[in-house]
């Protein structure tokens, strides 16, 4: 039984034609990646807050993959309970610190994870363990074995809001990550010229990154301005002159008959190519068509 493993399963349905839903799972794999079992774990993997209603065509989130991560730490890696209500105030604490101190089952001496993705899984976890106590009132550990609540004051948005704290302290280890964001000029061109020369598959997708600042996963999500699922992109022209393009990344859509995942949209959008860059823009544009 030690090879059995949680993991994240995802449910892809296709309607209208072109509309994508997805949904995500928490299964049970073997050591040969079969799933052999299923599990409800998914409907703990969600916010805590209260809601009267949900958008249908919210997108999977990083809930599921987080709460895989905890229920292998409890049932497999350190601990080995044999049902959910098992869990102990410990075991969370245990886990939540080895998770920011990078001492989980994989971890190296390359992981890193900084103090704002450390305060994330805390928030999942908790919410998941929260709505799973909610539903199972003979769980050994109660609500106030695991969180307190706080008032704090949020400077951007000018208010005061509640949050959810551990009752135990979590620790992480801070870490420099330097992170290359700004490519001399210089470096620049000569990447895009090996891309125009040799690799012109790519040349939207670096177009796309480059003068629109989008990730490359929302690059894989654009369509065409002819597209027959509506137009990805839109050129405003005065003139003869284009003078604004928008990528419309404001609803991912099923591009592919058979399914396979061409990348997430972080966050749905229209998103227009800085004015300063719109002839490049168009060069590479009417480049890659060709």
């Amino acid at each position: 039984m030690s090879n059995l493993r949680f993991s994240v399963y995802e449910h892809k349905l296709v309607y209208d034609g072109d509309h994508l839903l997805k949904r995500q799972l928490i299964v049970l794999k073997d050591g040969c990646g079969n799933i052999v079992g299923w599990t409800n774990f998914h409907r703990y993997a969600k916010s805590g807050k209260k809601s009267l209603a949900r958008n249908l065509y919210s997108g999977p989130n990083k809930r599921c993959t987080m709460a895989c991560l905890f229920l292998n730490y409890v049932f497999f890696d350190k601990y080995h309970i044999k049902k959910l209500t098992d869990v102990t105030t410990n075991m969370v604490k245990d886990f939540l610190n080895d998770y920011g101190l990078c001492n989980l089952p994989g971890d190296n001496e390359r992981t890193h994870r900084g103090k704002e993705t450390v305060n994330l899984c805390i928030s999942q976890i908790i919410d998941f363990l929260d709505l799973m106590i909610q539903d199972n009132p003979q769980c050994k550990m109660k609500v106030d074995d695991l969180y307190r609540k706080e008032k704090v004051f949020s400077k951007t948005k000018k208010k005061y809001f509640e949050r959810k704290v551990p009752i135990f302290e979590v620790n992480y280890r801070p870490k420099v990550k330097k992170i290359f964001r700004d490519i001399p000029e210089g470096a620049f061109q000569i990447i895009m010229n090996e891309i125009v020369t040799n690799h012109r598959n790519i040349l939207m997708l670096a177009a796309l990154s480059a003068f629109a600042g989008m990730r490359p996963s929302e690059c894989c999500n654009v369509r065409r301005e002819d597209s027959p699922l509506g137009p990805g992109i839109v050129f405003e022209v005065i003139d003869g002159e284009v003078t604004g393009i928008t990528i419309d990344i404001s609803e991912e859509k099923n591009l592919r008959s058979d399914l396979v995942n061409v990348g997430g949209i972080k966050k749905e959008r229209k998103q227009k190519v800085y004015p300063a860059f719109i002839e490049a823009f168009m060069s590479c544009y009417d480049m890659y068509m060709s």
